[in-house]
C-alpha cells in the first residue's frame, strides 16, 4: 500500500494483508485483454485457483479506485468465478483489479468484517491504515519529494496526459 508515517521516509516494506471474515461470496473476472475490452476472452477460474492466478501477475500493483462498498454489481457476461458460501458474509463489498500486459483480473468479495495485518504479523487499525494512505496520496498530489519513490505522478486539471 502507498503509505507514509507521520514523520520520516516510507516504510521499507509497505505490504499489508486485508483479512475478511466471514466471506459470503467471491466473484472474479479474468480476461485475456485490456480492462475495457468487453470482447476479450473470459477465462474460467476455480476457487482453489484464484490465489495462483493473482500471484501469476507477478506482484503488479493492485488497484481499486473505490475499494469498499462499490455500488455497481459485477457483470454476468464476464464472470470467471462466482463462489457463494451461504447467507453470512454479505454485509460489505470489496473490489480490486490488476492489469497485466495481456490480461486483466477483477475481484469482488462480500464479507462482514475485516482486519489489517503488517508483514511482521502486527495489526494495523483501520484508522491508522487510512491516515497512512492519506499521508502518501496528499504528497503525491502536492508534488512532495517524500512521494517520489512511489512511481505515481499526479496531474493537475488541464495537464496534458
Amino acid at each position: 500500500m502507498l503509505s507514509l508515517p507521520a514523520e520520516g521516509p516510507p516504510p521499507a516494506d509497505p505490504r499489508v494483508q486485508l483479512r475478511f471474515r466471514p466471506v459470503g461470496r467471491v466473484w472474479a473476472s479474468l480476461r485475456t485483454g485490456r480492462w475495457d475490452d468487453r470482447s476479450a476472452e473470459v477465462v474460467p477460474v476455480a476457487p482453489q485457483e484464484l490465489l495462483d492466478v493473482v500471484t501469476s501477475f507477478g506482484g503488479l500493483p493492485i488497484h481499486g479506485g473505490q475499494f469498499f462498498h462499490v455500488s455497481e454489481q459485477p457483470s454476468d457476461d464476464c464472470t470467471s468465478l462466482d463462489w457463494r458460501s451461504g447467507e453470512d458474509g454479505l454485509s460489505h463489498r470489496f473490489r480490486v483489479f490488476q492489469e497485466g500486459p495481456d490480461r486483466f483480473i477483477e475481484i469482488v468479495a462480500w464479507f462482514d468484517e475485516f482486519y489489517i495485518v503488517r508483514p511482521d504479523g502486527s495489526s494495523l487499525s483501520v484508522e491508522d491504515f487510512i491516515a497512512a494512505g492519506l499521508r502518501a496520496w496528499d504528497p503525491i498530489y502536492a508534488g512532495d519529494p517524500r512521494a517520489d519513490g512511489f512511481g505515481i505522478s499526479a496531474f493537475a486539471e488541464g495537464d496534458d496526459v
